[in-house]
C-alpha cells in the first residue's frame, strides 16, 4: 500500500499512532510527494497511558522533511514512554533540505526499543537523539549527503550503535561527515558521564565529534580511513573514552589511530589522564 500526500504543504504529519499498543504497519509505503515540510509518521508518546509494543516493519518513508518523529517533549515532558517498539526491515529516502530519518525527542522515550536493519539517505541527520533511553540502533546503513551526522547524541541514557555504517558525502571535510556527534542539550541538563553510548562491531569510516563530556565505549569497529578529517573530544573534565577493539593492524585502512581520528584537548590534569598499553610494537591502544 502507498499513500501520498495530496493536501497542503503546512508540515503535517502523514500517520499518527496515539495511546496506541501491539499495533503499528507492515509494507506500508509513505510518500510525501514534492512537499517540503510534510513529515511521515508520528510516534506520539505524549499521553497517558504511554505507547508501547508496537512494530513497524518492512515500510518505505520517502520525500518527507522528518520521517519517524519519535515523542516531541524533550526530558521536561516526563516518562512519556515508547517501551518495546521496532522498526525494522525499512528504506527512508529524502532529497529535501534539512530532511531527518528519525528524531527521538520524549522523555525516556524508546526504552528497551530498536532500529534495525535498514537504510537511511537523507539531507540531515540519520538519527537524532534529542532525549532517549536504552534504545539500540543495529545493522543501519546511511547514505546521502547526512551532512550534520549518521547519529546525534544530545541525550542519549545508554544507547547500544551496533553493525552499523554510514557512507555519508558531506560535512566536516571534503565529501565526509561525522558519524557520531554529541552536542551540548539544547534546553536541558543531563550528566551524560552518567551514561555510555557504546559502539560495537561498527564500520565507522567517518570521525566522531564530542563537545560535551560524555562517556563512549568502542569494542570490536573497524576503523576506516577517514581522509584525514580529525574528530575532537573537549572540555574532558569528566569525560571517558574507552577504545577496546584491539590492536591495530599494519594496514593502512584497518585498526584504531587516534592521531588521525581523534584530537583530545582541554582535560583537567587532575580529573583524568590518557593512558597508553602497547600491545605491539609501536602501535598499541589508548583509555581515558
Amino acid at each position: 500500500t502507498v499513500l501520498r500526500w495530496g493536501g497542503a504543504d503546512d508540515g503535517s504529519y502523514m500517520v499518527r499512532a496515539f495511546g496506541v499498543r501491539t499495533s503499528g504497519f507492515n509494507k506500508l509505503m509513505l510518500d510525501g510527494n514534492g512537499a517540503l515540510t510534510i513529515q511521515g509518521l508520528l510516534l506520539d508518546s505524549n499521553n497517558l497511558p504511554s505507547s508501547a509494543q508496537n512494530q513497524f516493519e518492512f515500510f518505505a518513508i520517502n520525500n518527507c522533511l522528518k520521517a519517524v518523529q519519535w515523542g516531541t517533549t524533550g526530558i521536561a515532558g516526563g516518562s512519556k514512554q515508547a517501551d518495546g517498539t521496532l522498526f525494522r526491515q525499512f528504506t527512508i529516502r529524502s532529497q529535501i533540505p534539512n530532511s531527518v530519518g528519525f528524531v527521538l525527542n520524549s522523555g525516556n522515550t524508546a526504552q528497551y526499543s530498536s532500529i534495525e536493519n535498514g537504510g537511511i539517505e537523507v539531507d540531515d541527520i540519520a538519527v537524532d537523539i534529542v532525549v532517549a533511553n536504552q534504545v539500540q540502533l543495529k545493522k543501519v546503513v546511511s547514505g546521502g549527503p547526512c551532512k550534520t551526522a549518521f547519529c546525534r547524541v544530545a541525550i542519549g541514557i545508554n544507547i547500544l550503535i551496533q553493525g552499523c555504517e554510514s557512507e555519508n558525502t558531506a560535512g566536516l571535510g571534503p565529501g565526509i561527515s561525522p558519524v557520531l556527534v554529541v552536542p551540548p542539550p539544547v534546553g536541558e541538563s543531563y550528566d551524560m558521564i552518567d551514561t555510555t553510548i557504546v559502539l560495537q562491531q561498527n564500520t565507522i569510516n567517518n570521525p566522531i565529534l564530542v563537545t560535551y563530556p560524555c562517556r563512549i565505549v568502542t569494542t570490536g569497529d573497524a576503523w576506516n580511513n577517514a581522509s584525514g578529517v580529525t574528530g575532537t573530544f573537549t572540555s574532558g573534565i569528566s569525560s571517558l573514552l574507552v577504545l577496546n577493539n584491539g590492536v591495530p593492524s599494519a594496514s593502512p585502512n584497518n585498526g584504531w589511530r587516534s592521531s588521525q581520528y581523534v584530537n583530545i584537548v582541554d582535560l583537567s590534569p587532575s580529573a583524568g589522564r590518557l593512558k597508553r598499553v602497547s600491545k605491539s610494537s609501536p602501535t598499541g591502544y589508548a583509555s581515558l
